[in-house]
Parts: C-alpha cells; sequence; structure tokens
C-alpha cells in the first residue's frame, strides 16, 4: 500500500509538471519518474528498517524477498510484489482493446518491426556482453531487457542458467532509462507522429510507451 501510494503520488507530481511546459520544471520531472521513485523509496525503507532493526543492508533485502511462494506467512513483501507480475501482462490487453482499429490497420508493420526488434536488441546485447566477457548467467539474465519484465523473467527461466530476478531487474531499469531519455530523443530526432512515438517507446519499455500520455 505504500509503495502504491509512493508511486501515485510521483506519478501526479509528474504530470503536474509536465503540464507547465517550462523547461526547467520539464527537467524535474524526469527526476520524479514514478518506477525510480518508487524503487528509490524501496530500497530507502529497507535500509531503514534494517538500521532499526540491527541488521545489514543484504539481510534486509533477503527478508524482503525470500523466494517463497507457499506458504503464504513464509513470503517477503516482494514476493508478494512478484505475484503481481501477471496480472500486470493481462492489464496491458486492455491498453490494446482501446486501440484495436489501429493495431490491425498497420497490423503487419507492427509484427515486422516488433520481431525485428526483438532479435536485433537480443543478439547485440549478447555479442556486446560476450565482447566484455561478462559470465554466461549473468548475460542469460539481462539478454531479455527490454521485454516486460513478467516475459524477460520467463525468458530467462527457459534459458536455464540465468537468475529471474536480476532479469526483471534489467527490465525495470531498461524502463526507467527509456522514460526518462525516451521522449527527448524522439523530440530530438523531430519524431512527430503519435503512432512511430508509442512504438518506439513501447517497444524498448511497455510501460513507457503505455503510460505516456500523448503516445498512448
Amino acid at each position: 500500500s505504500t509503495l502504491f501510494l509512493v508511486h501515485s503520488t510521483s506519478l501526479h507530481v509528474q504530470r503536474k509538471l509536465l503540464r507547465q511546459n517550462i523547461v526547467r520544471t520539464v527537467l524535474l520531472a524526469k527526476v520524479f519518474q514514478p518506477v525510480l521513485v518508487t524503487t528509490v523509496a524501496t530500497f530507502a525503507a529497507l535500509r531503514l528498517v534494517g538500521m532499526v532493526e540491527g541488521l545489514p543492508f543484504a539481510a534486509s533485502l533477503a527478508l524482503f524477498s525470500t523466494g517463497h511462494v507457499l506458504p503464504v506467512w513464509a513470503m517477503g513483501p516482494g514476493d508478494f510484489l512478484s505475484l503481481c507480475l501477471n496480472p500486470a501482462v493481462i492489464s496491458t490487453t486492455f491498453v490494446v482493446a482501446h486501440r484495436q482499429k489501429v493495431l490491425f490497420r498497420y497490423l503487419g508493420p507492427l509484427l515486422g518491426l516488433a520481431l525485428a526488434h526483438s532479435f536485433t536488441s537480443m543478439v547485440v546485447m549478447a555479442v556486446v556482453l560476450r565482447f566484455m566477457m561478462v559470465p554466461k548467467s549473468l548475460a542469460s539474465s539481462v539478454v531479455a531487457h527490454s521485454s516486460f519484465a513478467p516475459w524477460a523473467i520467463e525468458a530467462t527461466k527457459a534459458l536455464g542458467m540465468g537468475d529471474p530476478h536480476m532479469a526483471a531487474m534489467a527490465s525495470v531499469f531498461t524502463g526507467i532509462i527509456t522514460a526518462v531519455f525516451g521522449s527527448a530523443i524522439l523530440v530530438e530526432m523531430n519524431v512527430r507522429n503519435s503512432l512511430a512515438r508509442g512504438v518506439s517507446l513501447g517497444s524498448n519499455a511497455v510501460a513507457a510507451g503505455t503510460l505516456d500520455e500523448e503516445d498512448p
């Protein structure tokens, strides 16, 4: 409930700053990116709880996410949040339903772009990680970084050698970067078409493309 309140508040502040359409406030709005604020608040809360209980930060993280699904009393707050990922995937279908006419009109190009982007993103990331001599276990965790967090987790599980938690973190980090800098980059590139902007943002971060008011 607290995390939801923090997320909602930061989203409200961000949109209020963006409506002022002033360079200084627009830049400040980037700082209030909801996912970034919620993540920082979560780590700060864990650190505070650890200090109160006399626990190191690593121990606080272990209590936050125990990795248990059942029984319920063995689950940590992070495990409850993980259970919300699957309903989050289902919720994206409601967004698609509102745009079904546009979706069906451009179904061919959109599918082609999605497949090309997915393949290119994973291959480029794999090549870069191989060049940097990153261990296979870590590389397998972040290779699907452009996917929605639940899909990235399942893709990592399918590979059989990555860490699903690391996959989720890579997905969220990619989403934050896209949400903070994506719109500004598209403006500098003079990309004005709402469909093109929405696809560009959404192909790298589903939430960024979905929550952007101008590019639903």
